[in-house]
This record gives C-alpha cells, structure tokens and sequence, in this order.
C-alpha cells in the first residue's frame, strides 16, 4: 500500500485534511448548500456509533448493483465478445450510464467510529473526487487510464458489506487486527515439504474421518478474534465476495472475485490456507481435506459424514429435504423448488448429470480458458450483478447448483445459498475442493497450459492469513498447480466421459424406431 494511497483513504487522518475539505464541499453539494445538515451528520459520532452517509447513486432506468445470488445456468455459456479463440480476451471498456444522486444521514448503532461512505450504493459518486483513473470517452465508455492487474485492498479500510438476500441489509465482515498487521510475500512450500491428498468425502476412513472432525472442533473453540478460529475463517468469503473492500485507488470499484477469471484462483488459495491452519492446529502437516465429488453417482447425495448432528462437521442451516436426495443439476428454487428424483428417475438423472459436467470440458471449453474460468476483470473495473453472471466461467455457474440445492429455501438462504454465509457450512469447502479438482482436470486435459498468459492475470494477487497467523500477498501465479501447493486428488472414475454422446445416440435411435399405432 502506498502512502499516497493510504492518504486518499483516510479522510480523517491530520495528512488527509485536504481530502476532508473536499469531502465537506461535497457533501454540502449534494445536500443543496445546507451547510448544518452535514456538520450535525458529523457531530453525531458517538463512542458505540457511525455515521454512514449513504449516497444513494441509482443509475438511470436501471437498479443498484448488488451482490448476485448462488443461482444455476447452462453449462454450455459461449461466453461473450471478450472471449478470444486464444483464450486471451481482448482489451474492453465498460460502459456507464447517468447517475442521480441523492443523500442521507443514517446513524448506525454499536460499530466503529469512523465516517464511511456506504459502499452498497456508491456507484461512481466519489471516484472523481478522489481522482480514481478513469476517462470519459465518447458514447459514455469509460476506459481505464492504467487498468493492470488487480491488487490486494487497503487493508485497514474494509467496510460494511452487503447481504443482498436479505434487503440489502448491512453486515460486518471485518477480520480483526487487519489495520496493524504486516504483510509479505507468499512462497510456495519446499519440494521437501510432504505432498498431501484429498480424498471423496464418502470414502474416507473412520480414522481420517475422526481427525478431520476434531480439526475443525479445535477450530470453533479458538478465541472468536483469532484469525484461524471457525467463524473468523469463514467470513473471509465475504469479505471479498460481499462489498467489505473498495479496490485500491478506485473508491468507487467494489473487490469482487466472483463472476471473473479470479474465482477459481482465489477459492483455491482460500482452501488451501484453510487445510494447512486445520493441520497446524492439531499438529498434524499431514491432514488433507475431503471433496465432494458430485461428479460421480455415489457422490450425487449429501456425503454422510455432514450429516450427523453430533458432529462439528455438521450445519442444521440446510434444506433438510435433500439430506437423502440425489442431487439433480436442474434444480432450481425458483419459483417453487424442484421436486426430489423418484428412485425410478435416478439413471436418467444422473446421466442427465454427467453431461453437464463433461459439458464443461467441450475442446471449445479446452481451448478458450475465458469459458471455463469466466471472463476478465482488471483493477478499475467492477461489474453490475447481470454482468458477474454472463461472464462467469462455466465452472462457476455449474458449482452454483450446489450452493443453491444445499441452502434452505427460504430467503436469506443461510448458509449454504448465500455470499455472506456460505463459508459458514463446513460442506462449502468439500463443495469448493471438488470444484478445485475440476480446475485441476481441466489444466491436465490443457497440458498444465497457463490460461491467461498475462500480467494483468497472473499478477492478480490476493490478501489470507496463513498457518503462522501471518498475512501474506497471493499472486495469481502462484496457484495454477495443485501441486507445487503441496496437494494431488486421488485418482478417481470420471463416469461423465462419452455420456453426452452415448445421450445423443440414444436419442437418434429412439427418434428412428416406428411409432406404435392407437386405434
């Protein structure tokens, strides 16, 4: 972080004074010149208080981004103009529209004292005034004035974040002692370091089962500000997927690792620390976690080691309905949920299943890494909730499915079917294993490959506590080998191959077999 940077973040600090006075202009601005109504919203911080002026930027004929919800799509996205036949998008501008802008002053109980610009509805507001580089251009395309990869927050500036399942309503995401703690550069484990493997959840040992439930017992009982305690752990994901962080020199560009090329790297690292701070707490380099891989018959239910309400494995915040069910990839909630497959519907269903997933290993798939792991974004952009969907890889889209079958049905969702709670079921990161698996897949079926061969891909980096309780700074680059982490899948069946095909056979049979005749 520069201290360039860290001035025009901090409004408040004596170096930043400057930027105060801006600020105040402004504000009196927007508030027609009533001088009173902001220095009161200012006077009204309080020892339990904030005041969050919340600048209400709606885009003209159109809503206020929000965080989009875990929902499923076809697998078989062609992905948008971005998506060059080399994998390697092109270079793109984003497109804005006429903002109105309106203000109000909101005093929010039992928070930090500190004056924050509400993140959930500045759209572009302050960006100008704290001079985020961008230029206008003709017909309202906005270009990036140095774009570049995009970079780990400014730490001790995470905000409140945004449950959008849940009208919007504003939620603490913050890890603790971020503001005071130094970070350094991630390395990748010596070569001397034992190679760890991640086993199916259903087939894993009672011993590895009994290890693996006591990490993550021994993880709930940390000190709830511990970096490495459960819940601390699991609001990670949304710090970085609900809002809690503006990008680096552009206040008004919210930090978003879903619906882009970043999504794969970036969950990979957040389990990765999440393994080694398991092992580091029992004291064991050797625990690996388990996957759920949903892409075999057996593992199309909810694996059983989840299910047992006794176990710290276990999450009651699920659809109970789908705790025997064969997971079906059509399910929707929406409008009403999906019914549960009959026994007699299973074999349909699973092949029905398994094209999907081989669906996401097309030779165009293959060929076009933008369709798999989902379009490009570089510092300075964000993207409203339409876009985050058709740019994402189809990967993400297919791993939605989950998210939304596992979830309650009713709104908010909690855990599973939320940004903001997700984490919180230990199911997300066998969810997310499989999910890093297929990544894993894909780069052998690619050769080991890199998909995007540049910087402003592979130097993306990323901010986790590591298994010393040390933040360190993630690049892009590091991530692409499981390997080089210290970790392999076991080798397992891949029942989905030639599905699709032997599906089409049996259709074109069936089409040409004679129609019985009714009399």
């Amino acid at each position: 972080m520069s201290k360039d940077s860290s001035k025009r973040s901090h409004p408040d600090n004596e170096e930043g004074a400057a930027d105060q006075t801006a600020i105040d202009n402004y504000m009196v601005q927007q508030l027609d010149g009533t001088v009173n109504e902001w220095g009161w919203c200012k006077q009204k911080l309080g020892a339990n208080a904030i005041l969050a002026v919340s600048l209400a930027f709606r885009k003209a004929g159109a809503s206020v981004k929000k965080v989009p919800l875990y929902k499923g799509a076809p697998t078989n996205h062609v992905g948008n103009a971005f998506c060059g036949s080399s994998g390697n998008p092109s270079s793109h501008t984003l497109t804005t529209s006429s903002v109105i802008p309106s203000l109000q002053c909101i005093l929010q109980q039992n928070t930090a004292q500190r004056v924050w610009i509400d993140r959930r509805n500045v759209l572009l507001g302050l960006g100008g005034l704290y001079g985020a580089a961008t230029t206008t251009m003709a017909g309202g395309k906005v270009a990036n004035a140095d774009g570049g990869p995009v970079q780990p927050p400014d730490i001790s500036m995470c905000i409140l974040a945004t449950d959008s399942q849940a009208d919007d309503e504003a939620v603490n995401c913050c890890p603790p002692n971020y503001s005071t703690t130094n970070i350094i550069d991630f390395e990748l484990p010596s070569s001397y370091e034992p190679v760890n493997q991640r086993k199916p959840a259903h087939k894993l040992s009672p011993r590895e089962i009994e290890r693996y439930k006591a990490a993550i017992a021994k993880m709930k009982q940390l000190d709830p500000k511990d970096p490495w305690n459960f819940m601390q752990q699991a609001t990670i994901h949304c710090t970085f997927c609900n809002g809690a962080f503006f990008q680096v020199n552009y206040p008004d560009k919210l930090l978003q690792v879903h619906g882009n090329w970043l999504f794969l790297p970036w969950h990979r690292y957040y389990l990765y620390f999440w393994e080694r701070i398991l092992g580091k707490i029992i004291g064991d380099p050797t625990l690996a976690i388990p996957y759920w891989n949903w892409d075999t018959a057996d593992g199309m239910f909810m694996p059983s080691v989840y299910l047992d309400d006794k176990s710290s494995l276990y999450n009651d915040n699920r659809n109970h309905d789908h705790y025997k069910a064969l997971m079906d990839f059509n399910y929707t909630n929406e409008p009403t949920p999906t019914p549960n497959p009959r026994p007699d519907e299973y074999a349909k269903v699973i092949n029905q299943n398994y094209d999907k997933v081989e669906k996401l290993f097309t030779s165009d798939n293959v060929a076009r890494a933008c369709l798999f792991m989902g379009q490009p974004i570089v510092a300075g952009e964000d993207m409203t909730e339409t876009e985050m969907t058709e740019n994402a890889g189809a990967i993400e889209r297919l791993h939605n499915l989950a998210h939304e079958w596992v979830g309650p049905v009713a709104k908010p969702n909690h855990d599973m079917g939320n940004f903001y709670t997700a984490a919180r079921d230990t199911l997300f990161f066998a969810h997310h294993a499989n999910v890093d698996r297929m990544w894993d897949i894909y780069r052998k079926k690619r050769g080991n490959k890199v998909e995007f061969n540049r910087p402003d891909f592979l130097e993306a980096s990323f901010l986790f506590y590591d298994e010393n309780r040390q933040l360190v700074r993630c690049k892009v680059s590091d991530s692409l080998s499981a390997e080089k982490l210290g970790y392999t899948y076991s080798s397992e069946e891949q029942p989905w191959i030639g599905v699709g095909q032997r599906i089409r056979k049996e259709g074109k049979r069936r089409n040409k077999e004679p129609k019985s005749q009714s009399n």
